[in-house]
């Protein structure tokens, strides 16, 4: 970002989704001072460590939100590990399941009118295969260009049924005018013999100048 930006100080909006318990705000809050920065997590345990871990910082806000393509409610089935919850284990509604928890979904456009919120610098999305859902629920905001930079998990391996595929992602933000800048944390490369020597990573979009 700082190859377009004159300065972290013009960064005023940030979008967690997929906050899990605070990570990212951690590189967040002393690289982009001036920005307020919403975040959201939709479980409950996962939220309450999120409330706990970005509490001391005044330029965090929280919700318990997961975001998508619609607004809706789902039941979703937690995973192990939190990191690696995802709205792709949405149970049917006729489903019970002890380890089911109801999440409030809704569209990164219903929440920025609910907000009042006309312009975001950086969007990032962490939301385990349900990336493209969250980009497709933020379309009006992406034909009008109001977002400026997305950064999102993505995978390059054909055969990754887990996560978004890179090269879907591609083709949807180029209909809207961005396009892709470069590939960060390589540290989910993969060292394994049988598969190709990158994986999955996070993606840097940004919106051609106009």
């Amino acid at each position: 970002m700082s190859r377009f930006l004159e300065s972290p100080s013009n960064v005023k909006v940030i979008f967690d989704v997929g906050a899990n318990e605070g990570q990212s705000v951690g590189h967040y809050v002393p690289a982009f001072l001036c920005a307020q920065i919403y975040s959201f997590e939709p479980f409950t345990s996962v939220y309450s460590a999120l409330v706990g871990r970005v509490s001391k910082f005044s330029g965090v806000r929280t919700f318990q939100l997961a975001f998508g393509d619609t607004n809706r409610s789902a039941r979703i089935q937690a995973a192990a590990l939190s990191v690696q919850n995802t709205l792709r284990n949405e149970l049917s509604k006729n489903c019970f399941s002890p380890d089911g928890e109801l999440v409030t979904i809704t569209t990164l456009v219903s929440f920025c009118a609910e907000q009042n919120i006309h312009r975001i610098e950086l969007l990032k999305t962490d939301t385990e295969g349900s990336d493209l859902e969250v980009l497709k629920g933020a379309e009006a905001s992406l034909r009008s260009k109001e977002i400026r930079f997305i950064l999102t998990e993505a995978t390059l391996h054909p055969n990754d049924g887990y996560h978004t595929s890179f090269f879907h992602v591609t083709e949807y933000l180029s209909g809207f005018g961005y396009y892709f800048v470069d590939l960060y944390d390589h540290a989910f490369a993969s060292s394994s013999p049988t598969r190709p020597p990158l994986d999955y990573c996070n993606a840097l979009f940004t919106a051609c100048e106009s």
